[in-house]
């Protein structure tokens, strides 16, 4: 057995979990990695991957695919007031032009809240967005800002299950084989933002 199949390559981690999520979904297989390098970079801040995945233009991806359009539908949460009010004046400015683009590309398929992964159905996954280190909810907002201001590559993605009743991560660096559970807002010495992408069967 291959333990190194699908572990992300670079700062890639966006398009991993979504090619984990879109494999549990039974919607498509995960493709190999230079498929998925080509993803990272449609979905980059400036098309760059070593500047991290912009999480609009990977929900706005999602949604654009037809080969993922048969009854899938992608909505980005993410609480851009709560996140500005940590912010300096630099960064709510460009989180602002980011809920902008948001509002524009994804219309009723970006919600300006935090989404709590205890609520996913089935059917549903997510690809959370988190920061490294051991965080409460009440607490994270504050060191997400500061890794998005000094280096958005740094916030990591990974997808998000819930499996008897219980919720689960798995995260590309290790790969889609090995699932760690959510405990305390903390997975694996990540903590989870608020910030997710939602995927839902129709």
């Amino acid at each position: 057995m291959d333990t190194q199949l699908h572990i992300q390559q670079g700062p890639t981690c966006g398009v991993y979990s979504l090619a984990y999520a879109l494999h549990k979904l039974d919607i498509k297989v995960i493709p190999d990695d230079s498929e998925l390098q080509g993803w990272a970079q449609c979905v980059a801040f400036d098309n760059e991957i070593n500047k991290g995945c912009n999480p609009v233009a990977l929900t706005h991806f999602i949604n654009s695919q037809t080969s993922f359009l048969d009854g899938l539908t992608a909505t980005l949460y993410a609480n851009v007031d709560g996140l500005c009010a940590n912010a300096s004046a630099e960064i709510q400015q460009l989180l602002k032009t980011l809920q902008g683009y948001a509002r524009v590309q994804l219309d009723n398929l970006y919600i300006n809240e935090d989404y709590n992964y205890k609520n996913l159905k089935e059917g549903q996954i997510c690809i959370g967005i988190f920061v490294s280190g051991r965080y409460n909810e009440d607490d994270v907002k504050v060191p997400f800002v500061k890794q998005f201001a000094e280096n958005a590559a740094a916030l990591h993605y990974m997808m998000i299950e819930k499996m008897d009743g219980q919720c689960v991560v798995y995260d590309s660096n290790v790969g889609e084989r090995k699932e760690f559970v959510i405990q305390d807002n903390v997975a694996n010495g990540y903590a989870y933002s608020g910030l997710a992408i939602v995927l839902e069967q129709k």
